[in-house]
């Protein structure tokens, strides 16, 4: 479903190398493999896929995290701090303030901001009514009554774009 997606085999066995050719494999690394092998291959597959996805860069519990803004579902206000919802089901709780990281990510036609701190990735939503987005993970965020149908004429907007752009 996703054109970008570049599939890396990774396996202890060579027998079966010709057994994956339908699902069109990027590379087959072979156990146990050479580091230079697996940069090699990461490499060779950011050239291929051009310009990198741009990053948010946040600290959470000790830790420098660089997201992907693809990786990015949601991002909420909690008080002074917040809360960054990834694909992978991750919760972050991040030491920063909300208008920053809204700033920055707004940039990006992905992200709308649907309610106050609430602020989404529309790539991952699903649908929408005149009440709420609907994530793909099943969440759901209220929109702003006020703005009701500006947020979903964005939504609209971005959805044929998307579409668009995936066509050629």
């Amino acid at each position: 479903m996703d054109e970008k997606l570049l599939i890396v085999f990774l396996t202890a066995s060579r027998e079966y190398a010709f057994d994956v050719q339908p699902f069109h494999p990027f590379d087959y690394l072979i156990k146990p493999f050479e580091p230079e092998a697996l940069e090699r291959v990461l490499r060779e597959a950011r050239r291929v896929l051009g310009t990198a996805e741009p990053e948010l860069t946040v600290r959470a519990e000790r830790t420098e995290y660089r997201l992907p803004y693809n990786m990015i579902v949601a991002v909420l206000s909690r008080g002074h701090a917040i809360e960054i919802r990834t694909v992978s089901g991750q919760v972050l709780c991040a030491a920063a303030t909300f208008a920053e990281v809204e700033k920055q990510l707004s940039a990006d036609p992905r992200f709308l901001p649907c309610n106050r701190g609430i602020l989404l990735n529309m790539e991952h939503v699903s649908s929408a009514s005149c009440k709420a987005f609907y994530m793909i993970d099943g969440t759901e965020y209220p929109i702003r009554v006020r703005a009701t149908r500006d947020m979903l004429a964005r939504f609209s907007q971005f959805q044929i774009s998307h579409i668009r752009g995936r066509m050629g």
